[in-house]
Protein backbone atom coordinates (compact mmCIF):
# COMPACT_ATOMS: atom_id res chain seq x y z
CA UNK A 1 0.00 0.00 0.00
CA UNK A 2 1.22 3.49 -0.81
CA UNK A 3 2.12 5.16 2.51
CA UNK A 4 0.93 8.54 1.17
CA UNK A 5 -2.60 7.12 1.18
CA UNK A 6 -2.44 6.16 4.87
CA UNK A 7 -3.64 9.53 6.28
CA UNK A 8 -6.52 9.61 3.81
CA UNK A 9 -7.54 6.07 4.73
CA UNK A 10 -7.32 6.96 8.43
CA UNK A 11 -9.59 9.97 7.93
CA UNK A 12 -12.11 7.86 6.03
CA UNK A 13 -12.04 5.20 8.75
CA UNK A 14 -12.61 7.79 11.48
CA UNK A 15 -15.47 9.39 9.55
CA UNK A 16 -17.14 6.01 9.12
CA UNK A 17 -16.67 5.12 12.79
CA UNK A 18 -17.90 8.44 14.20
CA UNK A 19 -21.16 8.24 12.24
CA UNK A 20 -22.27 5.64 14.78
CA UNK A 21 -21.66 7.46 18.05
CA UNK A 22 -22.96 4.55 20.12
CA UNK A 23 -20.18 2.45 18.56
CA UNK A 24 -17.26 4.84 18.91
CA UNK A 25 -17.83 6.00 22.50
CA UNK A 26 -17.26 2.60 24.19
CA UNK A 27 -13.97 2.04 22.34
CA UNK A 28 -12.41 5.48 23.02
CA UNK A 29 -10.25 4.24 25.88
CA UNK A 30 -8.69 1.60 23.60
CA UNK A 31 -7.81 3.93 20.76
CA UNK A 32 -4.13 4.95 20.31
CA UNK A 33 -3.28 8.54 21.23
CA UNK A 34 -2.50 9.68 17.70
CA UNK A 35 -6.10 8.96 16.67
CA UNK A 36 -7.54 11.61 18.99
CA UNK A 37 -6.65 14.76 17.04
CA UNK A 38 -8.26 13.61 13.75
CA UNK A 39 -11.15 12.13 15.74
CA UNK A 40 -11.69 15.47 17.50
CA UNK A 41 -11.66 17.27 14.16
CA UNK A 42 -14.31 14.98 12.67
CA UNK A 43 -16.45 15.26 15.81
CA UNK A 44 -16.29 19.08 15.80
CA UNK A 45 -16.79 19.69 12.09
CA UNK A 46 -19.50 17.03 11.86
CA UNK A 47 -21.28 18.29 14.99
CA UNK A 48 -21.11 14.86 16.63
CA UNK A 49 -21.78 16.23 20.09
CA UNK A 50 -22.09 12.92 21.98
CA UNK A 51 -18.69 11.84 20.69
CA UNK A 52 -17.19 15.24 21.43
CA UNK A 53 -18.49 15.08 24.99
CA UNK A 54 -17.08 11.59 25.48
CA UNK A 55 -13.66 12.49 24.03
CA UNK A 56 -12.98 14.76 27.02
CA UNK A 57 -13.04 11.81 29.38
CA UNK A 58 -10.29 10.01 27.45
CA UNK A 59 -8.30 12.95 26.10
CA UNK A 60 -4.67 11.76 26.35
CA UNK A 61 -2.95 15.19 26.47
CA UNK A 62 -2.84 17.97 29.05
CA UNK A 63 -3.91 20.56 26.45
CA UNK A 64 -6.84 20.90 24.06
CA UNK A 65 -7.22 23.75 21.57
CA UNK A 66 -9.76 23.87 18.77
CA UNK A 67 -7.47 26.24 16.85
CA UNK A 68 -5.32 23.30 15.73
CA UNK A 69 -8.29 21.99 13.77
CA UNK A 70 -8.80 22.90 10.14
CA UNK A 71 -11.65 25.31 9.46
CA UNK A 72 -12.54 25.98 13.11
CA UNK A 73 -12.37 29.69 13.98
CA UNK A 74 -14.63 30.14 16.97
CA UNK A 75 -16.49 27.32 18.76
CA UNK A 76 -20.23 27.20 18.14
CA UNK A 77 -22.23 27.35 21.36
CA UNK A 78 -23.37 23.73 20.92
CA UNK A 79 -19.71 22.69 20.60
CA UNK A 80 -18.89 24.68 23.72
CA UNK A 81 -21.75 23.00 25.58
CA UNK A 82 -20.56 19.52 24.54
CA UNK A 83 -17.01 20.27 25.70
CA UNK A 84 -18.15 21.62 29.06
CA UNK A 85 -20.58 18.73 29.55
CA UNK A 86 -17.62 16.43 28.97
CA UNK A 87 -15.67 18.29 31.65
CA UNK A 88 -18.59 17.82 34.04
CA UNK A 89 -18.60 14.08 33.32
CA UNK A 90 -14.86 13.90 33.83
CA UNK A 91 -14.85 15.57 37.23
CA UNK A 92 -18.00 13.87 38.49
CA UNK A 93 -16.22 10.51 38.24
CA UNK A 94 -14.61 11.38 41.59
CA UNK A 95 -11.62 9.24 40.67
CA UNK A 96 -8.73 9.79 38.33
CA UNK A 97 -9.81 8.59 34.89
CA UNK A 98 -7.66 5.95 33.24
CA UNK A 99 -6.79 8.04 30.20
CA UNK A 100 -7.66 11.73 30.45
CA UNK A 101 -4.79 14.10 31.25
CA UNK A 102 -6.68 17.27 30.36
CA UNK A 103 -5.55 20.37 32.27
CA UNK A 104 -6.20 23.23 29.84
CA UNK A 105 -9.07 23.92 27.43
CA UNK A 106 -7.85 26.71 25.15
CA UNK A 107 -10.67 28.67 23.48
CA UNK A 108 -8.53 31.59 22.31
CA UNK A 109 -8.89 32.54 18.67
CA UNK A 110 -5.31 33.72 18.14
CA UNK A 111 -3.36 31.01 19.90
CA UNK A 112 -0.55 29.69 17.71
CA UNK A 113 0.62 26.64 19.59
CA UNK A 114 -0.41 23.07 18.86
CA UNK A 115 1.83 21.79 21.61
CA UNK A 116 1.17 19.27 24.36
CA UNK A 117 0.33 16.80 21.62
CA UNK A 118 3.28 14.50 22.11
CA UNK A 119 3.03 10.82 22.83
CA UNK A 120 3.57 11.35 26.54
CA UNK A 121 1.90 14.74 26.76
CA UNK A 122 5.19 16.58 26.34
CA UNK A 123 5.28 20.15 25.08
CA UNK A 124 7.07 21.92 22.29
CA UNK A 125 7.44 25.62 21.61
CA UNK A 126 7.81 28.71 23.75
CA UNK A 127 4.10 29.53 23.61
CA UNK A 128 3.17 26.21 25.17
CA UNK A 129 5.84 26.57 27.83
CA UNK A 130 4.46 29.98 28.71
CA UNK A 131 0.92 28.57 29.06
CA UNK A 132 2.13 25.69 31.22
CA UNK A 133 4.08 28.01 33.49
CA UNK A 134 1.04 30.24 33.96
CA UNK A 135 -1.24 27.30 34.67
CA UNK A 136 1.18 25.64 37.09
CA UNK A 137 1.73 28.90 38.97
CA UNK A 138 -2.02 29.47 39.14
CA UNK A 139 -2.62 26.03 40.66
CA UNK A 140 0.20 26.52 43.19
CA UNK A 141 -1.34 29.80 44.36
CA UNK A 142 -4.76 28.20 44.74
CA UNK A 143 -3.36 25.29 46.73
CA UNK A 144 -1.51 27.64 49.05
CA UNK A 145 -4.62 29.72 49.53
CA UNK A 146 -6.97 26.81 50.22
CA UNK A 147 -4.55 24.57 52.07
CA UNK A 148 -3.49 21.12 50.96
CA UNK A 149 -5.67 19.22 53.44
CA UNK A 150 -8.84 21.10 52.54
CA UNK A 151 -8.03 20.74 48.85
CA UNK A 152 -7.83 16.96 49.20
CA UNK A 153 -11.23 16.91 50.87
CA UNK A 154 -12.80 18.98 48.10
CA UNK A 155 -11.39 17.29 45.02
CA UNK A 156 -8.74 14.90 43.83
CA UNK A 157 -7.21 17.04 41.12
CA UNK A 158 -6.89 20.66 40.01
CA UNK A 159 -9.77 22.45 38.28
CA UNK A 160 -9.65 22.67 34.51
CA UNK A 161 -8.25 25.96 33.23
CA UNK A 162 -10.35 27.45 30.41
CA UNK A 163 -8.32 30.02 28.46
CA UNK A 164 -10.18 32.77 26.61
CA UNK A 165 -9.40 35.96 24.71
CA UNK A 166 -10.02 38.64 27.30
CA UNK A 167 -11.58 41.29 25.07
CA UNK A 168 -14.68 43.10 26.28
CA UNK A 169 -15.84 45.86 23.95
CA UNK A 170 -18.85 47.97 23.10
CA UNK A 171 -20.96 47.12 26.08
CA UNK A 172 -20.11 43.67 27.35
CA UNK A 173 -19.40 39.99 26.60
CA UNK A 174 -20.75 38.42 23.42
CA UNK A 175 -23.25 35.56 23.42
CA UNK A 176 -20.67 32.75 23.57
CA UNK A 177 -18.71 34.39 26.37
CA UNK A 178 -21.91 35.09 28.30
CA UNK A 179 -22.81 31.41 28.08
CA UNK A 180 -19.31 30.41 29.17
CA UNK A 181 -19.46 32.76 32.15
CA UNK A 182 -22.76 31.24 33.25
CA UNK A 183 -21.36 27.70 33.03
CA UNK A 184 -18.25 28.61 34.96
CA UNK A 185 -20.31 30.30 37.67
CA UNK A 186 -22.31 27.08 38.06
CA UNK A 187 -19.17 24.92 38.33
CA UNK A 188 -16.47 27.21 39.70
CA UNK A 189 -15.15 24.25 41.71
CA UNK A 190 -14.04 22.45 38.53
CA UNK A 191 -13.68 25.29 35.97
CA UNK A 192 -11.35 28.25 36.22
CA UNK A 193 -11.90 30.93 33.57
CA UNK A 194 -8.56 32.56 32.74
CA UNK A 195 -6.98 35.04 30.37
CA UNK A 196 -3.45 36.38 30.40
CA UNK A 197 -4.44 39.62 28.62
CA UNK A 198 -7.62 41.53 29.43
CA UNK A 199 -8.69 44.43 27.22
CA UNK A 200 -11.65 46.62 28.18
CA UNK A 201 -12.83 48.83 25.32
CA UNK A 202 -15.76 51.26 25.56
CA UNK A 203 -16.88 50.14 29.01
CA UNK A 204 -20.62 50.71 29.49
CA UNK A 205 -21.97 53.24 31.96
CA UNK A 206 -23.81 50.32 33.57
CA UNK A 207 -20.96 48.43 35.22
CA UNK A 208 -23.01 45.29 35.90
CA UNK A 209 -21.81 43.35 32.82
CA UNK A 210 -18.14 44.06 33.54
CA UNK A 211 -18.65 43.25 37.21
CA UNK A 212 -20.11 39.86 36.30
CA UNK A 213 -17.06 39.15 34.15
CA UNK A 214 -14.64 40.23 36.90
CA UNK A 215 -16.37 38.02 39.46
CA UNK A 216 -15.92 35.00 37.18
CA UNK A 217 -12.36 35.49 35.93
CA UNK A 218 -9.34 34.22 37.83
CA UNK A 219 -7.85 37.68 38.25
CA UNK A 220 -4.50 36.43 39.52
CA UNK A 221 -3.92 34.88 36.07
CA UNK A 222 -3.98 38.23 34.25
CA UNK A 223 -0.56 39.57 33.23
CA UNK A 224 -1.63 42.44 30.96
CA UNK A 225 -4.53 44.87 31.34
CA UNK A 226 -5.61 47.44 28.74
CA UNK A 227 -8.25 49.99 29.77
CA UNK A 228 -9.29 51.77 26.58
CA UNK A 229 -12.44 53.79 27.06
CA UNK A 230 -13.98 56.74 28.86
CA UNK A 231 -14.12 55.81 32.53
CA UNK A 232 -16.23 57.96 34.79
CA UNK A 233 -14.74 58.23 38.23
CA UNK A 234 -17.47 56.25 40.01
CA UNK A 235 -16.97 53.37 37.55
CA UNK A 236 -13.24 53.63 38.20
CA UNK A 237 -13.90 53.28 41.92
CA UNK A 238 -16.07 50.20 41.32
CA UNK A 239 -13.31 48.60 39.26
CA UNK A 240 -10.59 49.32 41.84
CA UNK A 241 -11.05 46.16 43.99
CA UNK A 242 -10.71 43.95 40.92
CA UNK A 243 -7.51 45.70 39.88
CA UNK A 244 -6.06 45.00 43.31
CA UNK A 245 -6.64 41.26 42.81
CA UNK A 246 -4.53 41.21 39.63
CA UNK A 247 -1.46 40.50 41.73
CA UNK A 248 0.55 39.09 38.80
CA UNK A 249 -0.09 42.01 36.47
CA UNK A 250 3.06 42.93 34.53
CA UNK A 251 1.68 45.40 31.96
CA UNK A 252 -0.91 48.12 32.47
CA UNK A 253 -2.14 50.40 29.68
CA UNK A 254 -4.49 53.33 30.20
CA UNK A 255 -5.30 54.44 26.66
CA UNK A 256 -7.65 57.34 26.01
CA UNK A 257 -9.15 56.52 29.38
CA UNK A 258 -10.33 60.04 30.14
CA UNK A 259 -11.45 59.53 33.72
CA UNK A 260 -14.05 62.27 34.04
CA UNK A 261 -14.63 64.21 37.20
CA UNK A 262 -17.97 65.53 35.97
CA UNK A 263 -19.72 65.34 39.30
CA UNK A 264 -21.64 68.08 41.10
CA UNK A 265 -19.52 70.64 42.91
CA UNK A 266 -20.35 69.14 46.30
CA UNK A 267 -19.04 65.74 45.13
CA UNK A 268 -15.55 66.86 44.07
CA UNK A 269 -13.98 65.43 47.21
CA UNK A 270 -15.83 62.16 46.66
CA UNK A 271 -14.44 62.05 43.11
CA UNK A 272 -10.91 62.53 44.44
CA UNK A 273 -11.49 59.76 46.99
CA UNK A 274 -12.63 57.38 44.25
CA UNK A 275 -9.58 58.22 42.14
CA UNK A 276 -7.27 57.52 45.09
CA UNK A 277 -9.19 54.30 45.71
CA UNK A 278 -8.19 53.25 42.19
CA UNK A 279 -4.52 54.33 42.31
CA UNK A 280 -3.99 52.88 45.79
CA UNK A 281 -4.54 49.42 44.29
CA UNK A 282 -1.14 49.80 42.63
CA UNK A 283 0.34 48.81 45.97
CA UNK A 284 -0.90 45.25 45.28
CA UNK A 285 0.73 45.10 41.83
CA UNK A 286 4.19 44.01 42.93
CA UNK A 287 4.91 42.35 39.58
CA UNK A 288 4.09 45.46 37.52
CA UNK A 289 6.96 46.24 35.13
CA UNK A 290 5.35 48.18 32.26
CA UNK A 291 3.09 51.22 32.51
CA UNK A 292 1.65 52.98 29.44
CA UNK A 293 -0.51 56.11 29.73
CA UNK A 294 -1.93 57.68 26.57
CA UNK A 295 -4.21 60.73 26.43
CA UNK A 296 -5.34 60.44 30.06
CA UNK A 297 -5.60 64.15 30.70
CA UNK A 298 -7.09 63.87 34.17
CA UNK A 299 -3.63 62.77 35.38
CA UNK A 300 -2.42 66.33 34.88
CA UNK A 301 -0.84 67.18 38.24
CA UNK A 302 -1.64 63.75 39.72
CA UNK A 303 1.40 61.64 38.83
CA UNK A 304 2.47 61.32 42.43
CA UNK A 305 -0.88 59.68 43.20
CA UNK A 306 -0.25 57.18 40.40
CA UNK A 307 3.36 56.22 41.14
CA UNK A 308 3.78 56.54 44.89
CA UNK A 309 2.02 53.23 45.57
CA UNK A 310 4.33 51.16 43.35
CA UNK A 311 6.69 49.13 45.51
CA UNK A 312 9.13 47.97 42.82
CA UNK A 313 10.90 49.78 39.97
CA UNK A 314 9.29 49.87 36.53
CA UNK A 315 11.19 48.62 33.48
CA UNK A 316 9.01 50.39 30.89
CA UNK A 317 7.28 53.76 31.18
CA UNK A 318 5.38 55.37 28.29
CA UNK A 319 3.59 58.72 28.55
CA UNK A 320 1.94 60.08 25.42
CA UNK A 321 0.22 63.41 24.74
CA UNK A 322 -0.08 64.58 28.32
CA UNK A 323 0.90 67.96 29.71
CA UNK A 324 3.17 67.63 32.73
CA UNK A 325 3.22 70.13 35.56
CA UNK A 326 6.53 70.89 37.22
CA UNK A 327 5.33 68.81 40.17
CA UNK A 328 4.71 65.87 37.78
CA UNK A 329 8.17 66.14 36.20
CA UNK A 330 9.78 66.49 39.60
CA UNK A 331 8.12 63.36 40.95
CA UNK A 332 8.78 61.36 37.78
CA UNK A 333 12.47 62.21 37.97
CA UNK A 334 12.89 61.30 41.64
CA UNK A 335 10.43 58.53 42.55
CA UNK A 336 11.83 55.02 43.28
CA UNK A 337 9.73 53.37 40.56
CA UNK A 338 11.61 55.22 37.76
CA UNK A 339 15.15 54.53 38.99
CA UNK A 340 15.97 51.51 36.81
CA UNK A 341 14.04 52.01 33.58
CA UNK A 342 15.00 49.94 30.54
CA UNK A 343 12.59 51.77 28.25
CA UNK A 344 11.36 55.37 28.52
CA UNK A 345 8.89 56.90 26.05
CA UNK A 346 7.88 60.54 26.51
CA UNK A 347 6.02 61.18 23.26
CA UNK A 348 4.26 64.38 22.21
CA UNK A 349 5.10 66.00 25.54
CA UNK A 350 5.42 69.69 24.65
CA UNK A 351 8.78 71.18 25.64
CA UNK A 352 7.21 73.91 27.75
CA UNK A 353 5.75 71.29 30.11
CA UNK A 354 8.98 69.31 30.57
CA UNK A 355 11.87 70.76 32.53
CA UNK A 356 15.20 69.74 30.88
CA UNK A 357 16.93 69.67 34.26
CA UNK A 358 14.38 67.18 35.60
CA UNK A 359 14.65 65.08 32.43
CA UNK A 360 18.42 65.17 32.92
CA UNK A 361 17.95 63.76 36.45
CA UNK A 362 15.55 61.07 35.24
CA UNK A 363 17.96 59.91 32.51
CA UNK A 364 20.93 59.97 34.89
CA UNK A 365 19.16 57.69 37.39
CA UNK A 366 18.46 55.13 34.63
CA UNK A 367 21.70 55.62 32.68
CA UNK A 368 23.05 52.17 33.63
CA UNK A 369 19.89 50.31 32.53
CA UNK A 370 18.23 52.38 29.77
CA UNK A 371 18.06 50.54 26.44
CA UNK A 372 15.24 52.33 24.61
CA UNK A 373 14.52 56.08 24.65
CA UNK A 374 11.75 57.79 22.68
CA UNK A 375 11.43 61.59 22.85
CA UNK A 376 9.53 61.96 19.58
CA UNK A 377 7.02 64.67 18.80
CA UNK A 378 7.92 66.96 21.70
CA UNK A 379 8.98 69.97 19.60
CA UNK A 380 12.23 70.24 21.51
CA UNK A 381 14.57 73.00 20.40
CA UNK A 382 18.31 72.77 19.74
CA UNK A 383 19.06 74.21 23.17
CA UNK A 384 16.87 71.63 24.90
CA UNK A 385 18.63 68.73 23.21
CA UNK A 386 22.09 70.02 23.92
CA UNK A 387 21.18 70.50 27.58
CA UNK A 388 20.49 66.75 27.93
CA UNK A 389 23.21 65.56 25.53
CA UNK A 390 25.85 65.00 28.26
CA UNK A 391 23.62 62.57 30.15
CA UNK A 392 22.65 60.78 26.91
CA UNK A 393 26.35 60.08 26.43
CA UNK A 394 26.31 58.21 29.75
CA UNK A 395 23.50 55.83 28.77
CA UNK A 396 25.93 53.06 27.92
CA UNK A 397 23.24 50.41 27.30
CA UNK A 398 21.17 52.51 24.88
CA UNK A 399 20.17 50.53 21.77
CA UNK A 400 17.29 52.58 20.34
CA UNK A 401 16.81 56.36 20.31
CA UNK A 402 13.87 58.19 18.66
CA UNK A 403 13.61 61.96 18.64
CA UNK A 404 11.83 62.85 15.42
CA UNK A 405 9.12 65.51 15.56
CA UNK A 406 11.57 67.99 17.09
CA UNK A 407 13.04 71.14 15.60
CA UNK A 408 16.76 70.88 14.77
CA UNK A 409 18.90 72.42 12.06
CA UNK A 410 21.11 70.23 9.91
CA UNK A 411 24.26 71.57 11.58
CA UNK A 412 23.00 70.82 15.09
CA UNK A 413 21.59 67.48 14.02
CA UNK A 414 25.05 66.52 12.73
CA UNK A 415 26.64 67.53 16.05
CA UNK A 416 24.06 65.56 17.99
CA UNK A 417 24.53 62.51 15.75
CA UNK A 418 28.32 62.51 16.23
CA UNK A 419 27.86 62.49 20.00
CA UNK A 420 25.17 59.82 20.11
CA UNK A 421 27.10 57.47 17.79
CA UNK A 422 29.72 57.11 20.53
CA UNK A 423 27.25 54.75 22.22
CA UNK A 424 28.49 51.47 20.79
CA UNK A 425 25.37 49.43 21.55
CA UNK A 426 23.14 51.82 19.60
CA UNK A 427 21.52 50.02 16.64
CA UNK A 428 18.48 52.15 15.76
CA UNK A 429 17.86 55.90 15.40
CA UNK A 430 14.86 57.92 14.32
CA UNK A 431 16.04 61.43 13.46
CA UNK A 432 13.95 64.52 12.73
CA UNK A 433 14.09 65.84 9.21
CA UNK A 434 16.13 69.08 9.59
CA UNK A 435 14.02 72.21 9.39
CA UNK A 436 16.39 73.39 6.64
CA UNK A 437 14.54 70.98 4.32
CA UNK A 438 11.24 72.84 4.56
CA UNK A 439 11.10 75.67 2.04
CA UNK A 440 8.59 78.52 1.97
CA UNK A 441 6.71 77.21 5.03
CA UNK A 442 5.60 74.05 3.25
CA UNK A 443 4.37 71.03 5.22
CA UNK A 444 6.48 68.55 3.26
CA UNK A 445 10.28 68.56 2.97
CA UNK A 446 11.91 69.52 -0.30
CA UNK A 447 12.99 66.12 -1.63
CA UNK A 448 16.26 67.14 -3.26
CA UNK A 449 17.36 69.07 -0.17
CA UNK A 450 16.32 66.15 2.02
CA UNK A 451 18.41 63.73 -0.04
CA UNK A 452 21.47 66.00 0.23
CA UNK A 453 21.08 66.14 4.02
CA UNK A 454 20.60 62.38 4.23
CA UNK A 455 23.86 61.92 2.30
CA UNK A 456 25.61 64.17 4.83
CA UNK A 457 24.15 62.16 7.72
CA UNK A 458 25.30 58.92 6.08
CA UNK A 459 28.84 60.37 5.84
CA UNK A 460 28.74 61.24 9.56
CA UNK A 461 27.75 57.67 10.39
CA UNK A 462 30.60 56.29 8.25
CA UNK A 463 33.11 58.71 9.81
CA UNK A 464 32.19 57.32 13.24
CA UNK A 465 33.28 53.86 12.10
CA UNK A 466 29.68 52.55 11.98
CA UNK A 467 28.06 51.03 8.90
CA UNK A 468 24.44 52.07 8.19
CA UNK A 469 22.47 48.94 7.23
CA UNK A 470 19.41 50.98 6.29
CA UNK A 471 18.63 54.67 5.99
CA UNK A 472 15.26 55.93 4.79
CA UNK A 473 12.84 58.80 5.29
CA UNK A 474 9.16 58.36 6.00
CA UNK A 475 6.14 60.26 7.31
CA UNK A 476 4.10 59.33 10.35
CA UNK A 477 0.63 60.08 8.99
CA UNK A 478 -1.07 59.79 12.38
CA UNK A 479 1.22 62.26 14.09
CA UNK A 480 2.16 64.24 10.94
CA UNK A 481 5.89 64.03 11.56
CA UNK A 482 8.65 63.38 9.03
CA UNK A 483 11.58 61.28 10.16
CA UNK A 484 14.78 59.59 9.00
CA UNK A 485 15.24 56.04 10.26
CA UNK A 486 18.79 54.69 10.58
CA UNK A 487 19.65 51.06 11.34
CA UNK A 488 23.22 50.31 12.29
Amino acid sequence: MNTHNAPMLLDLAIQNIVRDEDLVIPILEWLPEHIFLPLLEVAVTGRHYKTLRAIIGDWPYPYLSLRVLRGVEKPHQDILKALLDGVDDLFLQKIHPKRSKLQVLDLRENTVTNAWYGGSGSMAGSSACSVKELVDAHHRRKRQKVGESMLEERQLFDPLVVLIDGLIENGGPDESLTYLIERVQQREDILHLCCSRLELVNVPRNFFLIEKMMETLQLDFIEELVMKSTWEVDILGSFAPYLGQMVNLRKLTLSRAIMHFWLPQDDEQEAENLFVQFTSQFAQLQQLKELTVEYVHCLHGRWEQVLKYLKNPLEFLCITSLPLLTSDSNYLSMCPSTSHLKSLHLKDIIQTTLDPELLHVLLMRSSATLQDLDLSGCRFSNNFFFSILPVLGQCSQLQSFSFYGNSLSMADLGTLLRRILLLHKLTFLELPVPFDCYLDNTDSPHQRTLQLHMDKLRDIVLESGRQPKEMASHRDSDREHDSIAVRL
